[in-house]
């Protein structure tokens, strides 16, 4: 957005499929970072069915896929920047390793090298979201015994950084989660895993 409030494209990228979701986005210094899932959209049936978690499918290898990820970068600043403007980084997440965010929590760039780190919420599997018992289903949250046997939401937190062409292996560090996802006083005790 300019100094006169108006919005402006500064920068696209061609995927080849529909995402199911790119929920937020992290920005920091100058630069947006986005994550792409291998979870697709099936647009045309998101039409008949009118319902989004029921038109769409992962490919995350948790899931039983075998979709590959991405990451990409783009600069917010610059009077150049349009439409076609291509990301700074452009990060391939390997299929083993592909993950979904919704939320992310941190993001800062160091200014000297310009590399953007961010921290977020990462999935290495759909099925809090998508399936029989969605986290959305107002049914399913309101039936206590549903809800706390419901897959885990996320799995971990994760941070990476742009000066990785791809992501081999791990995502830079994983992190033990500790938050219960049950409510207080069942005898259901779940965590986050660590990666």
């Amino acid at each position: 957005m300019g100094s006169d409030y108006a919005r402006r494209n500064v920068g696209s990228v061609e995927i080849d499929f529909q995402p199911f979701s790119i929920h937020s986005i992290a920005v920091a210094g100058g630069k947006v970072a986005l994550v792409v899932g291998p979870i697709e959209l099936d647009f045309l049936k998101c039409g008949v069915t009118l319902c989004i978690s029921c038109s769409s499918h992962s490919e995350m290898v948790a899931d039983g896929g075998k979709g590959s990820g991405k990451v990409f970068v783009f600069d917010v600043r610059g009077d150049n920047l349009s439409e076609n403007t291509p990301p700074v980084a452009n990060i391939d997440v390997p299929p083993e390793d592909a993950f979904f965010v919704f939320h992310y929590i941190n993001a800062h760039v160091n200014e000297s090298s310009s590399v953007m780190t961010v921290d977020a919420c990462a999935y290495d599997s759909a099925k809090g979201f998508l399936g029989e018992y969605v986290l959305g289903n107002l049914k399913t949250l309101a039936d206590v015994n549903t809800r706390n046997s419901m897959p885990c939401v996320f799995t971990h937190i994760t941070s990476f950084d742009s000066a990785a062409a791809s992501l081999p292996g791990q995502p830079n560090e994983s992190y033990l989660l500790l938050v219960p996802l049950v409510d207080p006083g069942s005898t259901v005790t779940r965590f986050g895993a660590l990666k």
